[in-house]
């Protein structure tokens, strides 16, 4: 060790070795700065703020119109290779070792700005797992990840390794075009490529939306048997005469049914305006139509007639109202009235 050494040098050089002055300076100054780079000491709160100073210097390399490449590794190079942090005076300090994040992060950063932003996550990620309480890990905590990360969500899709390669593309191609026009304003040109990437995009995806349905053209169908047959049209009910409803209301009547009497009653007035050629009956017209169907042919008696019938039977028949020998019989004069009328 260091102190070993130097222990060493002083005892040689106390006892009257035959070394000289400027090989023992030159070899303490040597064991004393460690033969290489020496870890960093910092607290836990200065490690985290240097990781969030790290990633928002990363988000703004990738927001920039240019030397993206350059700001973001000027970011990744303010994380310390090693560093230490103190715990406790009875416990060792933190050692880390950063280089492999720092490699990781650089390799993201040359995917362009795409990569940048998710070299920034990771640092995110980094900064919340480092303000969150402290936990004590489980045993299996490792492989726990690797199982989650080898999951097919996970792994980057082939869309995305065609974006980030096609921004490494553009990325090169944009350092190459700052080298040649310095003058040149790249965030007006980049505004442009964008919209010219995307009318391509659109027209790629009409064109083989276009062959695709002249592929389907060409397709025969060999399969009728799953065709669905073909239904005869409906036959129209057969329209029933208003004595066959006068029938229906007188036996309706008789079972104490007064609700479909009047019904039947109603519908043996429209019949008979359509059997005198006065309204035409349809079925799917309305009363108020056939009111005004007879008003505007000069018919006014009886859309009086057929309108007092409706005040009686529109409320129980779609309202509910209770119907009783009192309102069929207010029908039943409206009915009369309606058919003298019309004779």
């Amino acid at each position: 060790s260091p102190t070993a050494a130097a222990a060493a040098i002083s005892f040689r050089w106390d006892h009257g070795s035959g070394v000289t002055k400027q090989t023992v300076w030159l070899l303490a100054a040597f064991l004393l700065l460690g033969g290489g780079a020496r870890a960093e000491v910092l607290t836990r709160a200065q490690y985290a703020r240097l990781i969030e100073k790290a990633a928002d210097q990363l988000r703004q390399a990738a927001a920039a119109g240019k030397h993206q490449q350059e700001r973001a590794a000027r970011a990744i190079r303010l994380i310390p290779e090693q560093i230490e942090i103190p715990t406790s005076p009875e416990r060792p300090p933190l050692r880390l070792d950063n280089r492999k994040l720092r490699e990781e992060l650089l390799a993201r950063a040359e995917q362009g700005p795409a990569g940048i932003e998710e070299a920034a996550e990771v640092l995110d990620n980094l900064h919340a797992g480092m303000l969150a309480p402290r936990k004590a890990p489980p045993r299996n905590a490792g492989a726990v990840l690797a199982k989650v990360l080898a999951r097919r969500e996970f792994r980057p899709g082939l869309a995305h390794r065609i974006r980030v390669w096609f921004y490494r593309q553009a990325t090169k191609l944009l350092e190459r075009l700052a080298d040649m026009f310095p003058s040149l304003d790249f965030e007006k040109v980049g505004r442009i490529a964008r919209i010219m990437a995307w009318g391509i995009v659109i027209f790629l995806g009409l064109g083989a939306l276009y062959l695709l349905v002249q592929l389907l053209g060409l397709i025969p169908r060999r399969r009728p048997s799953l065709r669905r047959p073909r239904r005869a049209p409906a036959r129209p009910e057969p329209t029933r005469t208003h004595k066959e409803w006068l029938s229906e209301a007188e036996a309706a009547l008789a079972a104490g049914d007064y609700l479909s009497a009047l019904r039947a009653l109603h519908m043996a007035a429209l019949m008979r305006l359509d059997e005198l050629g006065l309204a035409r009956f349809e079925k799917s017209a309305t009363d108020g139509q056939f009111i005004r169907r007879l008003r505007r042919e000069g018919h006014e008696a009886e859309a009086e007639a057929l309108l007092a019938l409706n005040r009686v039977f529109v409320p129980a028949w779609y309202g509910g109202r209770p119907v009783g020998p009192e309102e069929y019989a207010a029908a039943q004069a409206q009915w009369r009235k309606l058919e003298g009328s019309a004779e």
